[in-house]
């Protein structure tokens, strides 16, 4: 069966089971990313530029773009017919999750989820393992980075790079807010999936714009917020909430700085320094350069060229002063650079 009927199949079996559980904007959601899906396979690419918002139409070249997503549908089709359907099956059941968390905990519960659904729904001639393999990886675009990272190029098959890109690439199209897949975003997730990143320094500049910048959104309730991560942290909330969107904020934060701040913050300080440097570097975000069209951080010397040995003091001085003068915000053109000046901090009074 051709992998599109076989999709719409799935999702007319997955669709009448989420009416009435989950949101109606996730179900919007979902119809979105489906549409988008079938597009990118049926090539109708010149529909996904049309969706762009109009800013984003303006600078971005509709033969460009198309050729771009060209590149990403040849992936798909050079893939063997049963990882299609693996891939397929995983677009139609990847907010499943939804049914039992609203926040980012939702892929993998969605993963749990998967191997019931494909038997409640009849799907077969798939392999439910790996597609709850994709279904737990979709999501937050940037989360992407550590399946395609050079570094990791052992742990994934060239078959499942490109499933990893086609579930998130379609997940990034379908947003509520629109289709922010700018022509840039889509250059940086073809250079992951074809191996061109091979510094985190690489994709900082994406990652950072994105956790900071004034498109980015948090999940309260059922409601998606498009504000700044500082004003949506800062909101008068209801106590429970709170707790929720800080779950939130601080997995989307681990993620889009993944390795650095993993290891900088995560692993050594917990979660008060932890929100608190967050703060700190969005508040310097929106205050010092809130024109620039990325915000790149730079650590000096450079953290991850440190032998792990020579770590722990920065780590330690961090835990001991997050509040010191270590940062510092400046302009390079249209780019924003945030330093992180470590050998200041290690000056820092306690």
């Amino acid at each position: 069966m051709e992998t599109v009927q076989f999709f719409r199949q799935v999702e007319r079996r997955v669709l009448p089971k989420l009416y009435g559980r989950i949101a109606e904007s996730r179900i919007g959601h979902i119809r979105s990313v489906n549409h988008a899906f079938q597009a990118i396979i049926d090539r109708r690419f010149a529909a996904l530029h049309e969706a762009l918002p109009a800013d984003l139409q303006k600078v971005t070249n509709p033969d460009e773009y198309g050729r771009r997503l060209e590149w990403v549908r040849r992936q798909y089709a050079a893939l063997p017919e049963k990882e299609q359907r693996n891939l397929a099956a995983a677009v139609a059941l990847h907010d499943i999750g939804y049914l039992l968390d609203r926040g980012v905990a939702h892929n993998n519960l969605g993963a749990q989820l998967t191997a019931g659904f494909l038997m409640e729904t009849g799907t077969r001639g798939v392999d439910s393992a790996v597609v709850a393999e994709l279904v737990g990886a979709h999501g937050f675009f940037q989360d992407m980075t550590s399946h395609l990272l050079p570094s990791d190029a052992g742990q994934n098959s060239e078959d499942r790079k490109t499933q990893l890109l086609l579930i998130n690439l379609v997940d990034v199209i379908g947003k509520s807010g629109g289709n922010r897949l700018s022509q840039y975003a889509l250059e940086t997730m073809i250079a992951m999936r074809q191996g061109r990143f091979n510094e985190p320094k690489q994709y900082f500049a994406l990652r950072m714009r994105t956790l900071l910048g004034p498109i980015c959104y948090s999940y309260l309730a059922d409601n998606l917020a498009h504000l700044t991560l500082l004003d949506t942290i800062e909101q008068d909330i209801p106590y429970e909430d709170k707790k929720a969107l800080y779950r939130n904020v601080c997995f989307r934060f681990r993620n889009l700085s993944w390795p650095v701040f993993q290891e900088l913050v995560m692993k050594h300080q917990g979660i008060r320094t932890f929100l608190r440097l967050l703060i700190r570097l969005s508040t310097l975000a929106e205050e010092k350069l809130p024109q620039e069209k990325d915000v790149l951080l730079v650590f000096k010397p450079d953290f991850l060229g440190l032998e792990t040995a020579a770590r722990p003091p920065y780590l330690e001085a961090l835990k001991r002063s997050p509040n010191a003068n270590f940062l510092r915000a400046k302009s390079v053109g249209e780019h924003g650079i945030i330093e992180i000046d470590l050998q200041k901090l290690l000056g820092a009074r306690p």
